[in-house]
């Protein structure tokens, strides 16, 4: 068996396909440019020898984007469909490839370390799911040891009753399964206000108040 894999799944920072929230208040541009800088800012600090690493990118995100600033890792487009197909079949997908556990994040959540992703594959000796849970009624993270259909299947994505309604689905089919402390994710502005209030990594928020200044 292959050691851990982190899932990352990421776009290409076009003006008007990410961020399209946060784009409502600071238009399209600004946006893309936050999006550029969270995304590299994540990548960059969880490339850990502790696991594998590959980037999912969406089909029309140009892989040369990536490969230029990530050559050794592992490139590999999202099916069409919503997240949820998208994240089953990345998890499948990678699962043939014989890795024991695999998580699953997005570019979302710049508070991120390599120690959480750690702690969740170590949570999974013990736990069939582990789940991130974010602020805003989503996950940031979801680990797994083997895919389960179940959890991708009829549920409301991009709602706050999404982490809700996964957990209900893991107790009807008796799945164990374990929270890790609640993160923040940046889709709106308000997530950015927050976010810039916190007392920490500095230098990124410094880049963002540029950003948001120009």
């Amino acid at each position: 068996m292959r050691k851990n894999l982190l899932i990352v799944f990421a776009k290409e920072p076009v003006a008007g396909k990410v961020k399209t929230r946060l784009a409502k208040t600071i238009g399209f541009a600004k946006a893309a440019a936050i999006y550029a800088l969270l995304s590299k800012s994540i990548l960059r600090k969880l490339l850990s020898p502790g696991y594998d690493l590959v980037i999912y990118k969406t089909p029309e995100s140009n892989t040369e984007y990536f490969k230029s600033l990530f050559p050794d890792i592992r490139i590999a487009n999202q099916v069409y469909g919503n997240i949820g197909q998208k994240m089953y079949s990345a998890l499948c997908a990678e699962y043939k490839q014989r890795y024991q556990k695999i998580c699953l994040i997005g570019t979302d959540c710049p508070d991120l370390t390599p120690s959480i992703i750690l702690r969740a594959f170590k949570h999974l000796t013990a736990h069939s799911v582990v789940i991130g849970p974010a602020k805003d009624g989503g996950y940031y993270l979801l680990g797994l040891k083997q895919p389960l259909k179940e959890i991708f299947m009829k549920i409301p994505w991009s709602t706050p009753q999404v982490c809700e309604m996964t957990l209900a689905r893991l107790r009807q089919i008796n799945s164990q399964y374990k929270l890790l402390e609640m993160r923040q994710d940046i889709d709106d502005y308000q997530d950015l206000k927050t976010y810039l209030q916190k007392p920490k990594n500095l230098r990124l928020k410094q880049i963002l108040l540029e950003i948001l200044k120009q």
